[in-house]
């Protein structure tokens, strides 16, 4: 798929060059420039693991194998920014498969949950300019 849309695209850019090249012969020294161009998107395409990376979900182990009738385990870890809801995919390579698998991971983050059980602390006397520290356990 990757290929297919990137040849296209080159395709597309050297039928405009060779228009360019008929009203200014000049330029076809630059055709190299455009197949090489090309040549290192695909390298770089096939030289991509392609792996699943993101700052709020964590996938371990990232890569692996599974072979049939048996299990492994998978961790996942959400580590929100905000309390906001998440939502990334994944895309699992599957030996058989045309296509990789899609695996959507889903998160909400969520707020600070903590409430205090009284409404008011006594510190005691406090004078301006002294540093003054107390503990509270949630």
């Amino acid at each position: 798929e990757f290929f297919t849309d990137l040849e296209t695209e080159e395709d597309n850019e050297m039928q405009a060059f060779i228009n360019q090249c008929i009203t200014d012969p000049t330029k076809r020294h630059e055709m190299s420039l455009i197949t090489r161009s090309y040549h290192n998107k695909k390298a770089a395409i096939d030289d991509d693991e392609m792996v699943f990376s993101d700052d709020i979900i964590v996938l371990e182990p990232i890569s692996g194998e599974i072979w049939p009738n048996s299990s492994t385990t998978i961790t996942v870890m959400f580590k929100p920014h905000e309390a906001r809801n998440y939502c990334r995919m994944a895309y699992c390579d599957i030996t058989g498969r045309e296509t990789r698998l899609p695996l959507k991971i889903i998160g909400d983050g969520l707020g600070p949950k903590a409430i205090f059980s009284c409404d008011s602390i006594d510190i005691g006397n406090v004078f301006i300019g002294s540093r003054h520290s107390n503990e509270v356990l949630l």
